[in-house]
């Protein structure tokens, strides 16, 4: 339950999921030491057991006995369904299912995928072939994204009969001002912020942010970064930054996304690899425009020239796109109101809720 996609998404169900048809307990592990743990910061609705050794790394023992207490977990609960997310939660959690030689209905959630970006070719082959297995004994595979359903297919993951695509869902509150909410972060109260938000590592590339500060800081406008996160690569972008005299502000983790979110005039992404990141769905809830790379299901996210900017831009056609946000507060404010408009009404927590409802009703009737 590190902070990210698939925690938001879990949370969201243990708070709207109908109570009175759906009893729910939590498996879940630690997080590494350089990531914040969300059930720290966020009271979840539903019990929770932590299982040591279920974590991000692979590590042989660990991972056996994590395994073992999963499976003596569904022994005891006998759940009717099955419900796993992320790859590692996904392989011992479904694997755990079939080894306990109960009638569990299996469900798994690709809130993206490793196939590429992450592993050798060879390791991706591995990686694709643990999922192939396992699909055939899954029930249901939710994909995030219709793209990221495609490149499973694509690959022989799972059939079309066995998909069903669950766009993510999420809920904000903005209560603070833009200029309340750079006071808080001590940041310039007259510079135009595009945020960076996520964990600082390297299938995000954090590294291309340095390379585009240093073309946009060509043009003299009173154009500002900012980073909210953390992870292994922020000692090297920040001593980049430094020692380049960059214009960015490196927050690191924020408990409170909402106030990086009203504190900024746009949000970047610069991933290489995405499933359907909800950084940017909760930027367009609170009205900012996007410019991303077409990673992922983000063009399905963003409404390419409307509500944003997405594209598979070089460094310069990606300052470009900042460049002119930046120099035109009407073309942002335009923008972000139709990204909140799309956004409120195609990703809410409530809707997530009832598309998981059905699904889980549908494996019985």
């Amino acid at each position: 339950m590190n902070v990210g996609g698939p925690a938001l998404q879990i949370f969201g169900l243990s708070t709207h999921l109908n109570k009175k048809k759906f009893e729910q307990l939590l498996l879940t592990g630690f997080c590494d030491h350089e990531e914040i743990d969300f059930l720290t910061t966020h009271e979840i609705q539903v019990p929770v057991i932590m299982v040591p050794g279920l974590g991000r790394k692979l590590k042989l023992i660990s991972d056996l006995c994590a395994f073992f207490q999963v499976w003596q977990v569904m022994r005891q609960f006998r759940p009717h369904v099955v419900h796993t997310h992320t790859a590692k939660g996904g392989v011992l959690g479904r694997t755990a299912s079939i080894l306990s030689f109960q009638n569990h209905k299996r469900v798994h959630t690709f809130h993206g995928h490793l196939l590429y970006g992450y592993f050798s070719k060879f390791g991706t082959q591995i990686v694709i072939l643990i999922e192939k297995l396992l699909a055939k004994q899954t029930h249901i595979l939710i994909s995030v994204g219709s793209q990221v359903k495609k490149d499973l297919l694509n690959v022989k993951i799972g059939n079309l009969s066995k998909f069903r695509v669950v766009p993510p869902g999420l809920e904000i509150n903005l209560t603070k001002s833009k200029m309340q909410s750079r006071t808080e972060l001590d940041l310039d109260q007259n510079a135009v912020y595009f945020s960076w938000i996520g964990r600082v590592v390297p299938i995000k590339d954090p590294l291309r942010l340095i390379r585009i500060a240093e073309i946009t800081k060509r043009s003299k406008l009173p154009i500002r970064f900012c980073v909210a996160g953390d992870g292994p690569l922020l000692p090297e972008i920040s001593q980049l930054a430094q020692n380049r005299q960059l214009p960015i502000d490196f927050l690191g983790w924020q408990p409170d996304i909402e106030r990086v979110l009203a504190a900024s005039d746009a949000v970047i992404l610069t991933s290489i690899n995405e499933g359907t990141p909800l950084s940017l769905i909760q930027a367009q809830m609170a009205g900012k425009p996007i410019i991303s790379t077409a990673v992922g299901s983000v063009l399905e996210i963003v409404d390419n020239n409307k509500t944003g900017f997405v594209g598979d831009f070089d460094d310069d056609e990606f300052a470009s796109c900042i460049l002119k946000l930046s120099e035109d507060s009407t073309l942002r404010v335009r923008m972000g109101n139709l990204g909140r408009e799309f956004a409120l009404k195609r990703f809410s927590v409530e809707r997530l809720a009832l598309d998981h409802e059905k699904i889980y009703t549908d494996l019985f009737f």
